[in-house]
This record gives structure tokens, sequence and C-alpha cells, in this order.
């Protein structure tokens, strides 16, 4: 008997028990969460249906955003390693789950339509009885994922597992694809196996195929060749031969008649003839034996080569599939070594992380990058949805270190180097913020020394930092952008992004703002700026007349910024006066101070 349990949001009910009827008619039995359950195959018992069902129906709709019961029961129903078919009466794009036409069951078009495309579903599942072959179902269902991951909301995503392996693979922490396309290495109690795809064994076998198929099509040509053109020659040339012995024959004979005028010169003479006509037909025999046996040479040499070619390519083939098989092994062989030469020296395996940040996800991550500094594994991870990355250092006897990101984080090529210049390599990583207005970056530097401490961790703001020694003491200052007055003044696009210059400070052991401690530098970047704009002040009265203050104001806020930050604030409000000569200067200029003090950078 087929067991279906369908979830919803109360919302949905109505249309639920709609489809909870249907399937009930066509022969299953249903588990349905309703105050009042109709009589028939109908069952409420919740637990119950988790275990003993064979499929699930989830009713998509705007409610199931809110509250996420539907998708909690989707995610367990699916952990189980059962179908999922998920259903909705309008498309769930437009209340932020991103599946396309395909991915679901649509009863948009109608209810009919709709429960068509779910029998035909669930009968290719095996979950509803069927008196004939299965058809090819035109949803999609969380056992055989979309090739578009869903999306639920700003950012999040709804979980579906990887498509099937096309060969065995080592599961849990070894096995998972790297990026750059390695192999993470499985440790010693793991089974490094690798399984040759089907249909690979009887390959050398088919290659006989062509050899056969060589022979024949020489035999063919042969007889073609000695039919078609040898046999119509030879025949030719015992007619010419004949003509021509018979001509100087009757000649003879005739003369001799009429020399002897007897018969028995006549007798002789055809005597002669059937004796000339008779060597005539054995030189043309000859002739045509010599040929056939030229023929059958040339056929014979071009069967020896066909079948050699053969033989040579099979046997290339088969040293080919000898080498890579061997090289598998090879791979495999060097990847458990190193896990055990790793964990011989105290490096501890690679075991994927669990969810930190993002903790309405059920994520399980992959390993994509790993560095072994020292005593110390560095992995960079990713889950199955493409949209999170988690970065993790571990060490023996130390707790982990993870840090959740979007899939934007990265770890920096500096990773290994001393940037702090205090003896210790240093891990850089750059982490992702979603937001409104796009992504925002934070940097985090981990220094790797006793203990893994970390030595940074900047504000949210504009993505790319970058670090440069900029006094050539051997630290590197990490430079970032600061996004304080982004969106004060004027839009995004015109909004100045002012860079700020971070310092190890080693009596503090971390990196602190010390943006006045590099005049020379912002000084260059202000002239750069007033450079680039030689008619500055000529475009701001234009701008002003035009009633653009907004335009004014952040042209303005590029020229200065540089000084402020620089620790010049007389040449900054020197400038100011001199580019901003409008009766709101005052507000404007206590503005800019408020925004400033208040950075995070500048405190």
């Amino acid at each position: 008997m087929a067991r279906i349990y369908i979830t919803h949001h109360p919302q949905e009910e109505a249309f639920a028990l709609q489809i909870a009827r249907s399937l009930v008619d066509l022969g299953a039995d249903v588990w349905i969460d309703l105050p009042q359950i109709p009589p028939g195959r109908f069952h409420n018992n919740m637990a119950v249906g988790f275990e003993t069902c064979e499929a699930m129906v989830a009713v998509l709709s705007p409610a199931v955003i809110v509250e996420r019961q539907v998708i909690d029961d989707w995610n367990t129903f699916h952990e189980r390693g059962k179908p999922v078919v998920l259903a909705a009466r309008q498309p769930p794009a437009t209340f932020g789950i991103g599946l396309q036409p395909g991915q679901y069951v649509d009863f948009a078009p109608g209810y009919e339509t709709g429960l068509a495309q779910l029998v035909a579903t669930l009968r290719y599942h095996n979950a509803l009885p069927s008196t004939q072959a299965p058809p090819q179902p035109a949803a999609s269902v969380l056992s055989s994922p979309p090739t578009a991951q869903p999306t639920v909301g700003a950012g999040r995503v709804l979980p579906a597992p990887p498509p099937p392996p096309a060969q065995r693979q080592i599961l849990g922490s070894g096995g998972l694809l790297r990026r750059g396309g390695g192999t993470t290495q499985p440790s010693p109690s793991q089974e490094t196996a690798y399984a040759v795809p089907s249909g690979e064994a009887p390959r050398r076998n088919n290659l006989l195929i062509p050899i056969i198929l060589g022979v024949l099509l020489a035999l063919i040509a042969l007889g073609a060749l000695v039919f078609l053109v040898l046999l119509p020659q030879q025949e030719r040339a015992n007619q010419e031969a004949t003509q021509v012995v018979l001509g100087v024959t009757a000649t003879e004979q005739q003369r001799q008649i009429d020399a002897q005028g007897t018969a028995e010169a006549q007798g002789i003479l055809l005597t002669q003839q059937a004796l000339a006509q008779t060597q005539a037909a054995d030189a043309a025999a000859n002739q045509q034996i010599g040929a056939t046996e030229t023929a059958v040479a040339m056929a014979t040499a071009m069967v020896n080569a066909t079948v050699d070619f053969q033989v040579t390519q099979l046997a290339a083939t088969l040293a080919a599939e000898d080498v890579n098989q061997s090289r598998r092994e090879l791979i495999a062989v060097e990847a458990t070594l190193t896990a055990q030469a790793l964990l011989g020296r105290g490096i501890l395996p690679p075991i994927a992380p669990t969810t930190n940040r993002f903790t309405e996800q059920s994520l399980l991550y992959s390993l994509q990058q790993e560095w072994i500094i020292g005593d110390y594994a560095v992995r960079l991870w990713e889950d199955p949805t493409m949209t999170y990355s988690a970065l993790t250092i571990d060490r023996a006897n130390q707790p982990r270190i993870q840090v959740d990101s979007y899939r934007g984080g990265t770890v920096s090529d500096l990773t290994r180097s001393d940037v702090t210049g205090n003896g210790n390599p240093d891990v850089v990583f750059e982490m992702s913020y979603g937001g409104a207005t796009g992504l925002s970056c934070s940097v985090m530097v981990y220094d790797l020394g006793a203990r893994a401490l970390r030595v940074a961790e900047t504000p949210a703001g504009a993505c790319g930092s970058r670090f440069a020694d900029l006094n050539s003491d051997r630290a590197q200052e990490l430079i970032v952008g600061d996004t304080t007055f982004a969106y004060q003044f004027c839009s995004g696009a015109e909004s100045p992004i002012v860079e700020v210059v971070l310092a190890y400070d080693r009596f503090a052991g971390r990196y602190i703002p010390l943006s006045a401690n590099f005049p020379q530098y912002y000084r260059t970047q202000a002239e750069a700026y007033m450079a680039a704009r030689a008619d500055l002040t000529t475009q701001l009265s234009v701008q002003a007349e035009a009633g653009q203050m907004e335009s004014v104001k952040c042209a303005v806020l590029g020229a200065i910024l540089p000084y402020l930050y620089g620790g010049m604030g007389e040449t900054a409000w020197r400038e100011f006066a001199r580019l901003y000569p409008y009766a709101d200067a005052a507000q404007f200029r206590a503005e800019i101070l408020d925004l400033f003090n208040n950075s995070p950078f500048c405190k």
C-alpha cells in the first residue's frame, strides 16, 4: 500500500486536503496534519508518517518563508533518503524560493493538470500503484536535484543533495573534490578505492570487431578488383591474341590449300589451326592465372596491413589503459601515505565543519583547498548550494577556529607569509557579508605562533583590502576601505570611500588604525585627486547653479577627506573653505566632523 506524507502551511489546508483526497482515490494512504481527519485512508500521527511513508508532497506558499515548518519537514524527510515532490499554485520565485519551471509541480494552469503531473511524478518514484510503466516525471524531486539550486529569501538556500557520483568515492572526511581538481587526503582508517566505470572492461574485446571488419573489407576489395578489372582485361587480351593467331593461320591455310589443292593439305592445315588455337588458349589461361596471383598478392598485402594496424592500435590502447590504471592506483596510494604522514606529525584529519553563523541552514561542507603550515591545518570548505564557505584552522590540543562567510570569502595569497613581521606565519582571510546594497567585507588575520591568535578583524566595509609596507619596517600595513561616508550626501556611485591604514602594534599584539602616522601617503592621494580634476572649481560652480548640491558635497569630500584621515586637519579645512563657499558651509563641516569621529577606523 502506497503511503504519502503531505506537509503544508495551515493557510493551504483546503488545497492540501484536495490533493490528499485525490491521492486516496488512487489507492494511497495519506498522512496529513489536519484538525479533523476525514474517514478513509487518512492519518494524523505525523511521527509515524515520517518513518513509514515512501514519499512526501510539500505544498509551497508565501507563508512557508515566515513559518519554516514545511521547510523543516522537507529537510527531515530528505535526510532519510526519501523523495520529496514540491507543489505550488503560483510560481515559487514570486515569494522568494528560487525554483524554475519544471522543478516543481505547477497547479497554476489548473488543478487537474497539476494533479496529473503530481501522479506521474509519484508513480515514477514507485510511491503510487500503476498498471503501466511509470512515466518520466515533469517535476523535480529532491532525490534527483534540479540543475539550478532553489534559494529561499535573500541569500538563504534550501539544501538539495549532490548528484550521485559516477564512481565510488571515499565519503566523510576524504574523497571530496577540491577546488583546482585535487581530492582530499583520506585518513588511514578510510578505504582508498576506485571503481572502473561500467563498460570499461569489455572495451578490450570490442576492439577485435574493427579487425574482423578490416579483413572482410579487404576480401571484398579483392573480389571487386578481380571481377571488375582484371578479368575483363584478360578476356580482351585473349580475344585479341586469338584473332591474331587465327588470322595468320587462316592466311597460311589458304595459301597452302590454293597451292596443294588437295583434301590432305586441308586436313593438315585444319589440324595446325586447332593446335594454334589450343596454344593461344593456354597462353591466355597462363596470363589470367598470373594476373589472378598478382591480385591475390595485393589483397593479401592489404589484409596484412589492416591486421597489423589494428593489432598496433589495440596494443597502444591496452598500454594506455594500463598506464591510466597505474596512475590512479599511484594517486590513491600517495593520498593515503600523505594522510598517514600528516597524522604522524599530529596534523588533524579534515573533518567537515558544522555551520555557526548561518544557523538557519543545515549545511554539509566539502573541502575545497588545504594549507599545511607547520603543525596547523588551514582548510577552506564550501556547502553544496554554492552559497556559503567556511575557514577552519586546526591544531592538535587546540580548539578549532572557524569563520563562516558567504561564498565570496577568500584566502589571501599572503597566507603562509609573515605579514605582521613578528616571525610567525599568518593566515589572511577576507570574509563576505550579504546586504541590501551588495556584499561588504571584513578582513581577519590569524598569527600561527604557539597558539593561533586573531590579530586583526576589521569592521564591515568595502571589499578589496590589501597589504603594503608603507614605512619599510618589514611589517605589512593593512589598507581597507572606510564606507562611513557612503550614501550620506549623495548616491553610492558618487560617494567617496577613503582608504584607512591599520598597522601592527607589537606591544598590543594586533592591528590598530594608525592612518595619521602616514601623512605622505594621504597627501599623494589628495594631490592625485585634484590633478585628475583640474577644473574642479568650475565644475562645482556649474553644479551649484544647477541645484545639484549633493554632487557638489561629495566632490568636496573627495578632495578633503585624504587630508583629514592623514592627520592634516588644517589643510583639510583650508581646502574645504576654498571649494565650498556656500551658506550652509558651517553645517556641512559639522556633519563631516561628526561622521569622521564616529568612524570605526578613527577610534
